[in-house]
């Protein structure tokens, strides 16, 4: 209470100085924040600033460009919903400037995950641009801002067909203004969204090309934020390719580029990037039963990057970076469970064990500071240093999904992590716990805007429980409907799709032939019937993979 007086006494005394001078209690303004970058006392800032906001008007001209640098300081310090509060009342402000606003405010609005806002935000702002009125370069320019933050939008909401749409539409006005940055930015995004939906050969072109514009261009802040991300986003088409030798080549440029500009939420992204791509390189020596010592090294590298980056989350208050990061730990742990298993199966040598025994410990030593606020919620009543591997991987993608639903409202990460969540508790024998997580799914308020996705992945996690309760004809007719639900869906959907068809893959491996055999009859009709396989040839792959294998595996008896 004390320290609060102190800064309300402060605060006046500013507006005392501001009374006099406008210039000198500016600077004692900025002076203030420079502290308050040390202090993290943001409420100060806020008292401060609500001095300055009464003296706008004897800054004249000045006085729009004065918000514009609050606005990006909050950004910069991820005090998002002061942000967007802040460029709600610019927008009343100054309406020669409304657009910039608005696209301002539809930019915070997404990164807090009010996707539906941020679109009607976009689109009403577009509507002012359009028309007879867009006849200058920097009306094109404006365009082409709206439309890439549409695209941006969209993919997020999954509705990729029309962010393609968009992406289109902020090429076709930057390139209009002459504005090579956002047709760089445009190719980035896009390399993206491409990568997402398998076409990686594109994906990777489309960052190259971002690459190569950028590479002609002044080495400024904005431009070099752009080059960070068209080289992470040029990894991760690698990663999903399969590719995790390049892919860390491209993300170790991405991050050394991050360093040297202190571009703190660019290096949190890609340490995350970077442990998922050695998670995924360690979890392909194990199933492929390749070297165990190598596999566990990059879980440990893995884990090192991961937590890193959640701890700059932490302390940033990023939350969207949190609920992606601990979706990535969690993987990383479940791998630990899985590679404990290979290797005390394969009777390992002593230096293999080591190297388990290394990353075991590491492990351990992870604290989890963001379950606490959730700890009402846990569906395993026991703290997390109590908790066996699959059981730490089952909290970890628990707390991702709490806070991706309550902080940020992203529920595709909801989704995602609350159907990971589940797996695991089927694999821990948890049935009841499962029944409460599907519910848990039927309440993300994704699930009213895309019923289809969630309510098929809903059914797969359900036949995945009949599965394992020996609930055959069940678990098939959920499994029938539930993939040609997911593959007659674009976007986010066929991204979830691939991973539930490995699934399947090992389901029917699981079952006897004769069984196995059927299943593939069943399959192949109802999917048939629904007219999938053009659209996913992967699925029939699929079936006529196992007939090969039973028919093999026959022969070979015979």
């Amino acid at each position: 209470d004390v320290y609060k007086r102190q800064q309300q006494l402060r605060a006046e005394q500013l507006g005392y100085i501001l009374d006099e001078t406008c210039e000198k209690g500016f600077d004692n303004y900025i002076a203030y924040r420079e502290e308050i970058e040390h202090t993290h006392r943001y409420d100060f800032e806020e008292l401060l600033w609500g001095e300055v906001r009464e003296h706008l008007n004897c800054f004249e001209d000045n006085g729009y460009q004065i918000c514009v640098e609050r606005g990006k300081w909050l950004r910069n310090h991820s005090l998002f919903s002061k942000a967007e509060d802040h460029y709600r009342q610019m927008i009343t402000w100054f309406n020669d400037q409304r657009v910039d606003s608005e696209q301002a405010l539809g930019f915070m609005l997404l990164r807090q995950g009010e996707v539906k806002e941020s679109i009607e935000t976009f689109e009403a702002s577009l509507v002012n641009c359009v028309g007879e009125h867009c006849v200058r370069a920097d009306d094109f320019e404006r365009v082409a801002v709206i439309e890439n933050n549409l695209g941006q939008a969209y993919r997020q909401a999954g509705r990729w067909d029309e962010a393609f749409e968009h992406y289109a539409a902020s090429f076709r006005a930057a390139s209009i203004a002459n504005n090579i940055p956002f047709m760089a930015s445009v190719y980035t995004n896009r390399g993206y969204l491409y990568s997402l939906q398998g076409h990686y050969r594109v994906a990777r072109r489309q960052c190259e090309l971002a690459l190569n514009l950028l590479d002609s261009l002044p080495n400024k802040p904005p431009n070099v934020q752009r080059v960070i991300y068209a080289l992470m986003n040029l990894g991760t088409t690698y990663r999903h390719s399969g590719d995790y030798t390049k892919a860390a080549e491209y993300y170790k440029k991405s991050e050394k580029i991050a360093k040297n500009h202190n571009n703190r939420e660019a290096m949190c992204s890609v340490l995350q990037n970077l442990g998922i791509n050695d998670h995924l390189r360690g979890r392909t020596l194990r199933r492929s039963k390749d070297d165990l010592k190598i596999a566990c090294g990059h879980q440990i590298q893995a884990w090192r990057y991961l937590t890193e980056a959640l701890a700059m989350a932490w302390d940033s208050g990023w939350h969207n970076a949190s609920a992606d990061g601990l979706n990535r730990l969690a993987k990383v742990y479940r791998e630990i469970e899985w590679l404990g298993q290979e290797i005390k199966n394969a009777d390992a040598a002593e230096h293999i064990m080591e190297v388990l025994r290394s990353l075991e410990l590491e492990a351990r030593q992870f604290q989890m500071p963001f379950e606490i606020e959730y700890e009402n919620d846990w569906l395993i009543k026991k703290p997390f240093d109590e908790l066996n591997w699959l059981e730490k991987s089952a909290r970890l993608f628990e707390i991702s999904a709490l806070i991706a639903m309550h902080e940020v409202n992203d529920f595709h990460r909801a989704l995602d992590s609350s159907t990971e969540l589940g797996r695991l508790l089927i694999q821990l024998n948890r049935d009841e716990q499962v029944r409460l997580v599907i519910r848990r799914i039927e309440r993300i308020k994704g699930y009213d805007y895309q019923e289809t996705l969630f309510s098929a992945m809903n059914e797969i996690t359900k036949g995945d429980l009949d599965f394992r309760q020996g609930n055959y004809d069940m678990a098939l007719d959920r499994y029938q409907r539930a993939f040609a639900d997911l593959a007659g869906q674009s976007g986010y959907a066929s991204y979830l799709l691939t991973d539930r068809l490995r699934d399947l893959e090992w389901r029917l491996r699981e079952l006897s032939p004769e069984i196995a055999l059927d299943w593939c009859d069943a399959l192949e009709y109802t999917w048939g019937v629904r007219s999938i396989f053009n659209a996913r040839p992967e699925m029939l792959d699929l079936i006529e993979k196992i007939r090969v294998e039973i028919i093999s595996m026959k022969s070979a008896r015979s």
